[in-house]
């Protein structure tokens, strides 16, 4: 991926148990309803390798694409723009339209 200016919105989701105590039991992370995903995004301006290797979605704001997605492989740069745009429209806003016009 090489640096541009486009602006990308970067996505990053950590497995969190839902009981901090009870991962010393066997089993207890495999089970769905034991774990939680953290989510965290970044927008930012051009790419850097080194962040972008981690993100599990990489939308390139500026050119309306999907560059990497491995965590949700089914869904169109529709849907998850959408999915985004109703939990960070502050933020992706802002940095979409700097002046505020």
């Amino acid at each position: 991926m090489k640096n541009n200016s486009d602006i990308y919105l970067l996505a990053f989701y950590t497995l969190k148990p839902r009981d901090a105590n009870m991962t010393k039991v066997k089993g207890y992370m495999s089970n769905p309803e034991n774990v939680y995903y953290d989510e965290m995004v970044n927008i930012t301006r051009g790419l850097k390798n080194k962040i972008s290797v981690d993100a599990k979605i990489i939308l390139n704001l500026s050119k309306k694409s999907v560059v990497k997605n491995t965590w949700q492989t089914e869904k169109t740069w529709d849907e998850l723009y959408a999915y985004f745009e109703e939990g960070y429209s502050k933020y992706i806003n802002t940095v979409m339209n700097p002046t505020g016009d």
